[in-house]
């Protein structure tokens, strides 16, 4: 168990800096605004996603086939 909380903050982390540098792309090049605020919606719903997939796959709710630290 103490694998699979490793390998979820790992995961965590992981999506948290690429949101973080989404956020800061946005940020720093001239996009316009309808199309930004798309972006960084799409780009929240699929981390949460894969952070939905992943506590799935920790807890045995399914088999999704993510790469473990072991």
């Amino acid at each position: 168990m103490i694998s699979a909380l490793i390998t979820f903050l790992v995961y965590a982390f992981v999506i948290g800096l690429l949101l973080w540098l989404l956020q800061f792309v946005l940020a720093n090049f001239p996009i316009v605004e309808p199309f930004r605020r798309i972006i960084w919606v799409v780009a929240v719903v699929i981390a949460v996603l894969v952070m939905i997939v992943l506590l799935l796959d920790i807890f045995g709710g399914g088999n999704m086939g993510l790469p473990r630290l072991r």
